[in-house]
């Protein structure tokens, strides 16, 4: 055998060998075809809202924390059409470099409240008022277009750095009434292929971060989120939801989804605000979320931060587990964050 020869059958015997360890390790990353590595740190994370600061994050030090997702509006970043401001991005990547951590890039285009359009002023006419706050028109040709070149933006600004793990699109529950759907022509077959093409194209973008994904509820059929997250498969999105709420019963359909993509996808699922304040017998649904909002807490309590984390471990199978920062009383008997710490450094591993 030649020595050209010899090399190229050791340097096939080396790639085999790589291969198999990758096969045999599911969660260690893979080199891609470019020689490059996906960023891949899954564990516990803290969540921030529009409002707060990654400065102003108390025990940001904490070695069971990885990282940290934070909320920016999309008209923040994108003051003009194709013209991208991503100073405070940059800020807090350095900022969390220091401290050895991770950033997640929530871009917000649905809020909760009324005031702010969280859309650029020459999309402000895609934002529908939802029960709350705007939902953008997701569904929309524009709508999408804009987004996808929003992700191509972040992807070249920031695919490259280390701490820097990805970023995640807003729930996909829309809370816009049926009669502004019919009236914007919305259907669930269109906000499906939208979602596909948003998230699939978004993370083609990104060759070492991922995208995650905050599935919740699809209007008018929920069974094409299994269609959504089918088309996923394979790629470098992170399936989730925004709320970790055992016994809430209108979610147990959702849930089921972890089950069935459990080792195809990576999943994720984070504690918010009811998730420190969750009832045993929660049957609450959107039309009495404030009378149940207000009443006093439960007799035996609320579901300790324990069993929040456990059921997203051992049922929904997380791999990243976003906590609200949510450092302050609120009601009576319920949980904050130095509650979430204490089951962070209990499980600092999933």
């Amino acid at each position: 055998m030649t020595r050209i020869k010899k090399s190229k059958c050791l340097l096939i015997l080396a790639a085999l060998i790589v291969a198999k360890s990758c096969a045999a390790h599911p969660d260690v990353p893979a080199a891609s075809t470019a020689g490059l590595i996906e960023k891949y740190n899954p564990g516990h994370y803290v969540a921030i809202s529009e409002r707060e600061t990654v400065a102003g994050i108390q025990h940001l030090d904490e070695p069971a924390l990885r990282g940290v997702s934070r909320r920016y509006y999309w008209a923040d970043l994108e003051p003009k059409e194709g013209v991208y401001d991503f100073v405070a991005i940059r800020q807090d990547l350095e900022f969390l470099k220091q401290h050895h951590k991770q950033l997640v890039v929530f871009i917000t285009d649905k809020t909760f409240s009324p005031g702010r359009n969280p859309l650029p002023k020459y999309l402000a006419q895609y934002a529908l008022p939802n029960l709350r706050g705007y939902t953008a028109k997701r569904w929309d040709p524009v709508v999408a277009a804009r987004l996808k070149a929003l992700a191509r933006a972040l992807a070249a600004e920031f695919d490259s750095q280390t701490n820097f793990e990805g970023m995640a699109f807003q729930e996909s529950a829309l809370m816009i009434s049926p009669a502004v759907q019919r009236q914007e022509g919305y259907t669930p077959d269109k906000y499906r292929d939208a979602l596909i093409k948003i998230l699939t194209e978004s993370a083609a973008a990104f060759r070492q971060s991922r995208v995650f994904w905050y599935m919740n509820h699809l209007e008018g059929d929920d069974g094409k989120l299994a269609e959504v997250a089918e088309a996923l498969v394979h790629s470098r999105v992170v399936m989730g939801g925004p709320d970790i709420l055992p016994f809430r019963q209108r979610l147990q359909s959702t849930y089921q989804l972890y089950d069935r993509f459990h080792g195809r996808l990576k999943l994720f699922c984070s504690a918010q605000e009811d998730s420190y304040r969750h009832d045993r017998n929660d049957s609450r649904n959107m039309g009495n979320a404030a009378a149940v909002w207000n009443q006093p807490p439960p007799v035996d309590g609320y579901v300790p931060m324990d069993q929040i984390f456990l059921f997203a471990r051992d049922h929904l199978h997380v791999n990243y587990l976003f906590w609200t920062y949510k450092n302050y009383p609120g009601t009576p008997g319920s949980f904050n964050y130095d509650d979430a710490l204490a089951v962070m450094r209990k499980h600092p591993h999933f």
